[in-house]
């Protein structure tokens, strides 16, 4: 904990949370298949999983504008009952103020919440292919999935035992802290300090309080497919190439929360669960044309072209197409590229999740602590709302949303572009270099109104205000936060890869390989009617409010050399600097540029062994600290989590 220059007692939660989490995994496979004739042949697959995991977060953040507490008389001036709050009882032993609080919040950091997963997950597949006159073949398959999870978690705390601890209590003839009154103990209940602080929470107060909730997850998913593919005719550049298909799709999501979180009578995330499903019936068809062959400038000249017919029982059909075509106008050279539509249709959850509470970071504009930096249209905006004049006390910064899905969602869709070519000169044996420019352009993507936008456009300019619900001292009771089709999102650049393999008489095999991408444009209009923000060699949330950075350019670098029967492979990864936007106040992190390396030599023992040790990371860089990178103070999926390390397998084949 340390002291902020706004004066308050700052906690940060950051180093609390796992960055690596305990995981142990055993899986099975198998796989066989049976030759029925001489033209059809039964297959089959499964494979199943089995998972324990952990997480670790920050104690909760009690707040009992929010989570439960004693419930408590709201009077106005003239002492009249006009509401009830949570909060804590006048009478509470551990309340120095001789009068009823109604708000309290504390970070109960005693006690760190932790989850548990229980995960069992298997898929099987059951088919038959074969040929037809030699010419065709086909094949049909069941491919059956199903999920099944268990999540214990620890660390929240349960509503009604927080009503006893935080209600009436005092001392009994022995000196112990009582819950209740003199005429009414309550039995087994121990009053809770929320106003002490650090450590004045102790072990039987958290022994009372705490709730232990175990939710149950499962998930289904059903294929039935058939396809047949073959030469349709002959044309002069080749045979016209077909595929053909039907396709039966069938998924079903539950989640069945701890009775306490549908009830609402616990702290952090409450709602009810979730039974949902839909089905697709699709129909498809794609051919490859050869156009030219074997001409001047056009050694190979041909066009592929996809169709693909939907039918949800959700929001009924959709057609998507895709068409690519190669080109090679002399041997050495390719020049390739693809025109397609983008299409993803609403999960299960995204269609059928009821509201649940979320508390992610923003700051009101309405508060009293703002109120000086707005225009005086701004002010005018927020006495609109039924902020009183002079802004609202509530300075925390994090507020409650209400996220859930929504039944009339539709696809997300686009278009996608890519166009390119590979170059493997004759004159230069081993060498390929290829360049490729891509383009998608996405339509109404499924997401929510961030809360922080939705505050700050009401204040700006009156705009989402519907969507911001206020208690009646102008706080903020909670932001709408449900799903909807809202933004469109661009992405643009290009990939280059450079490639040089060498072989030589005395000193092995060397293959040598640079993978480059420049990000042009990563963009994005947030909800209709709103400026487009770009986010290129900056810093975002995606459509699930995880925190990402978009780099302009990311490189990968690869030499290996094989001698005889050893290899060792070389790794260079670059990723360059990006600005990340600091939470809350008018300041850009400039992120340095990373470089990682890894090295790793293998050697085949046997004909049935291999070795191999390796290191990662080895000069031990550490990932950049990134205030607005919330829970990891970083990006994950982009920067490595850990310094250096090695490995070393053995492989047996037997």
């Amino acid at each position: 904990m340390f002291e902020g220059s706004h004066g308050f007692r700052t906690y940060n939660y950051a180093p609390v949370n796992y960055i690596q989490t305990p995981y142990e995994c055993t899986n099975g496979f198998f796989e066989g298949s049976l030759e029925l004739t001489d033209s059809i042949t039964a297959f089959g697959e499964f494979r199943i999983s089995q998972r324990d995991s952990e997480q670790q977060l920050a104690p909760v953040p009690y707040d009992t504008a929010f989570d439960p507490g004693y419930r408590v008389p709201v009077l106005d001036d003239d002492g009249n009952v006009v509401d009830y709050a949570q909060g804590v009882s006048k009478d509470n032993l551990y309340n120095p103020f001789g009068e009823d609080v109604i708000r309290a919040r504390r970070r109960m950091i005693e006690r760190a919440r932790t989850f548990e997963q229980d995960v069992l997950q298997y898929q099987s597949v059951l088919g038959l292919n074969g040929d037809i006159d030699g010419n065709w073949s086909w094949e049909a398959y069941w491919n059956h999935g199903y999920r099944k999870m268990t999540d214990t978690s620890r660390g929240q705390l349960y509503g009604p035992f927080l009503s006893n601890a935080l209600g009436p209590s005092f001392l009994d003839a022995s000196g112990k802290p009582t819950c209740g009154t003199p005429d009414a103990p309550i039995a087994g209940c121990v009053p809770a300090n929320l106003f002490g602080g650090p450590g004045s929470m102790t072990n039987e107060m958290y022994g009372y309080l705490e709730a232990k909730l175990v939710d149950h997850y499962k998930a289904r998913l059903d294929v039935v497919n058939g396809t047949i593919t073959g030469d349709i005719m002959e044309l002069p550049a080749g045979p016209l190439g077909s595929a053909l298909g039907v396709e039966y799709r069938d998924q079903s999501y539950t989640y069945d929360p701890d009775s306490a979180k549908a009830k609402g009578e616990v702290t952090g995330n409450t709602g009810p669960g979730v039974d949902g499903s839909y089905d697709v019936k699709s129909v498809f068809a794609e051919f490859n044309v050869p156009i030219v062959a074997d001409m001047p400038f056009a050694e190979v000249l041909e066009v592929d072209v996809g169709l693909r017919y939907d039918n949800y029982s959700t929001f009924g059909g959709n057609t998507v197409a895709k068409g690519s075509f190669r080109w090679k106008p002399v041997a050495d050279l390719l020049v390739r590229g693809t025109v397609g539509d983008v299409f993803r249709e609403p999960s299960v959850g995204e269609l059928y999740q009821p509201e649940l509470d979320n508390f992610p970071q923003a700051q009101d504009p309405c508060a009293a602590t703002n109120w000086g930096n707005l225009t005086p249209t701004q002010q005018n905006n927020c006495v609109a709302q039924g902020v009183p004049d002079g802004g609202h006390g509530d300075t925390d910064t994090q507020i409650r949303q209400k996220v859930g899905g929504n039944r009339d969602l539709q696809p997300e869709q686009g278009t996608t572009y890519t166009l390119g070519f590979v170059w493997s000169p004759g004159f230069l044996d081993g060498f390929t270099t290829s360049v490729d420019y891509w383009d998608i352009d996405l339509d109404d993507a499924i997401k929510s109104i961030d809360p922080e936008t939705a505050l700050n456009e009401c204040t700006d300019s009156r705009s989402l205000c519907e969507l911001i619900h206020r208690n009646y001292d102008g706080t903020i009771d909670y932001v709408e936060g449900n799903l909807q089709n809202l933004s469109n999102e661009k992405a643009r650049g290009v990939d280059f890869s450079i490639g040089y393999n060498l072989s030589t008489d005395h000193w092995g095999d060397w293959a040598a390989n640079l993978g480059w991408t420049h990000l042009i444009e990563r963009s994005k209009v947030e909800y209709k009617g709103a400026p487009r923000k770009s986010f290129e060699g900056s810093a975002d949330y995606d459509s699930e409010g995880n925190f990402k950075v978009f780099p302009k350019d990311k490189a990968l670098f690869n030499l290996t050399w094989y001698f005889r029967a050893f290899r060792v492979d070389y790794q260079l990864e670059y990723i360059s600097s990006v600005d990340a936007p600091v939470s809350f106040i008018d300041y850009v992190q400039d992120i340095d540029s990373q470089v990682y390396q890894d090295i790793v030599g293998a050697w085949s023992a046997t004909e049935n062994l291999d070795l191999t040790l390796g290191v990662t990371n080895f000069t031990n860089e550490e990932p950049p600290y990134i205030d607005a990178g919330f829970n990891a103070s970083t990006d994950p999926a982009t920067y490595r989590m850990f310094g250096r390390s090695w490995f070393a397998r053995a492989k047996l084949r037997f």
